[in-house]
């Protein structure tokens, strides 16, 4: 069957996420792993002008929003990927290394399900056990907003946060983010990123 084409948009924001083949942790330091994954988002940005709004490196997975101006998703995310792959290969004594097959995105369109998505993607090392507030977790873009670390791709945030009362005021943008999501929350946004368009439906 083929593969269905993929949605674009120049004006809304994604969702991407993809993890490493079978669950298994990053093969190097995952400051490492961040640090190459920083510079290659760098490339992304300039390359491909992508707007990057939130990224979250986890231990076998990555989370990134973004808006696509030039609708060209597929190239700039299949670069950031295959680069990344090439650098571990590189870097280690493995034979392949590669992600869990294409990465998978979602479409978001207005600002409600925007809150949803950017919570849950920086939220994600909370529910993990990893830290007690998302702006302490490293390997983040928000703890370089807040002055955690000096290392991060470049952020544009978006005009969603605008519209959610939450442009340029970073304390109450850390109160949402470090509020916890009930397990009905939880299980609602998991199955929505898995659409192409996300809805809570």
């Amino acid at each position: 069957m083929p593969r269905k084409k993929s949605i674009t948009s120049p004006i809304y924001p994604f969702h991407i996420y993809n993890r490493s083949i079978d669950g298994d942790f990053y093969p190097l330091n995952q400051e490492e792993v961040w640090n190459a994954s920083v510079d290659l988002l760098r490339v992304v940005t300039y390359a491909y002008k992508v707007d990057i709004h939130a990224f979250v490196l986890m231990s076998n997975h990555y989370h990134l929003l973004a808006t696509f101006p030039y609708e060209n998703i597929g190239e700039a995310i299949g670069y950031f990927q295959r680069e990344l792959s090439r650098w571990l290969l590189t870097n280690t004594q493995l034979q392949r290394y590669r992600f869990s097959g294409r990465y998978k995105s979602s479409l978001i369109l207005d600002s409600l399900h925007y809150m949803y998505v950017y919570k849950y993607v920086y939220n994600n090392p909370i529910r993990a056990g990893l830290c007690n507030f998302a702006e302490l977790y490293p390997y983040s873009t928000l703890a370089f907003r807040c002055g955690e670390i000096v290392e991060s791709p470049p952020v544009n945030p978006s005009s969603f946060l605008s519209k959610l009362a939450l442009g340029g005021d970073i304390e109450e943008e850390l109160a949402l983010l470090n509020d916890h999501f009930n397990e009905e929350e939880i299980s609602l946004v998991r199955k929505a990123i898995r659409k192409r368009e996300f809805s809570l439906d």
